[in-house]
């Protein structure tokens, strides 16, 4: 999974040398959620996913409410650059599930595979699964996932298994043949006793993305697309998506009664007050920075009260002249 080669071939990713409560996994500074035991940044393949193109830019542009718009950003026009340069090893760990019944094709079992390993965090962050520490790769070879040791810790309480259940349900049910009871238990074996952990993300599926160069053009890219909106038809609604628009989660973990539901924190840093978690003192009730809405002003190059650093230097698409023009539409919503 290692970049072969170009200026930044064997790029390492950084050791976890500063929160010690988080030395989850392989202790690399990457999710705490990830299993992936290589040392450098991470690259493998991904099946049938599209970089963006002109015309998913250029969609995305017409977007006329920001909640939408926002909600649209998120997938082809970004997701699928990360999905692509980022990709999964393993996913043929779940081919045997085909001829018990659990999915009905193999590609079935791969598109469970490709979205349950984006949604780990749902399990992590409302304490349904924690990975185990100090695993070990027998005799350093990266080459081979039968050689990974590490594993899930999850709770097994009935409560937790049902809010497991849920998320499986929420995010995968259409790649499975049911959804009863002993299926969403024979997967939640796999993922929590089984072989998952040897399903291995690439950096660019997880909150290491930016330690791979290619996170940096990505980024930017849409940030300028999103300031040419700005400046110029802009948006007829900018009612930051609090309610029901802010996140779509399943049933979650309530951290400070203790029991699973469906409330408000399900949706936690998704509202116009929403902060980071403090990351210094590694807290789930301690916050930090501004909140989304004084961040959505803060980028505003059109806000007063605009704080970045910069400023791009052209808002110019040239190379979709051919496909879906880009500068074309900037001109006529310009004027």
């Amino acid at each position: 999974g290692a970049i072969p080669d170009s200026l930044w071939a064997y790029q390492i990713i950084e050791p976890n040398t500063r929160y010690s409560d988080m030395k989850y996994g392989y202790s690399y500074m990457r999710s705490p959620w990830s299993t992936n035991p290589s040392p450098y940044i991470s690259r493998y393949t991904y099946i049938d996913v599209t970089l963006p193109t002109c015309e998913h830019h250029y969609d995305t542009f017409n977007y006329e409410i920001l909640s939408d718009y926002l909600n649209n950003i998120e997938n082809h026009p970004h997701g699928n650059a990360h999905f692509s340069s980022g990709g999964v090893l393993g996913c043929d760990l779940l081919e045997p599930f085909v001829d018990d019944g659990i999915f009905p094709t193999i590609d079935d079992s791969y598109e469970f595979c490709h979205t349950i390993v984006l949604k780990t965090k749902f399990w992590y962050r409302d304490y349904m699964i924690t990975v185990q520490k100090d695993c070990y790769v027998e005799n350093n070879d990266f080459t081979d996932h039968e050689n990974f040791n590490c594993g899930m810790v999850c709770d097994d309480s009935i409560e937790g298994k049902e809010a497991f259940y849920a998320i499986l349900i929420s995010y995968s049910s259409i790649y499975l043949t049911n959804t009863d009871d002993s299926t969403l238990e024979v997967l939640r074996q796999f993922i929590c006793n089984g072989d998952f952990h040897k399903i291995i993300t690439g950096d660019q599926f997880m909150s290491s993305s930016a330690a791979d160069p290619a996170f940096w053009p990505i980024h930017p890219t849409l940030e300028r697309l999103y300031h040419a909106k700005l400046m110029t038809s802009g948006f007829t609604s900018t009612a930051y998506p609090d309610g029901e628009k802010s996140c779509s989660y399943p049933k979650c973990y309530d951290y400070l009664t203790g029991e699973y539901g469906y409330y408000d924190s399900c949706c936690d840093g998704h509202y116009s007050y929403g902060k980071l978690f403090d990351y210094f003192s590694v807290s789930r009730e301690s916050y930090i920075g501004l909140t989304n809405l004084e961040m959505y002003t803060a980028t505003d190059p059109t806000s007063t009260d605009y704080s970045m650093s910069y400023v791009y230097d052209n808002f110019q698409w040239s190379h979709c002249a051919d496909s879906a023009d880009i500068d074309a539409l900037l001109a006529s919503s310009a004027d």
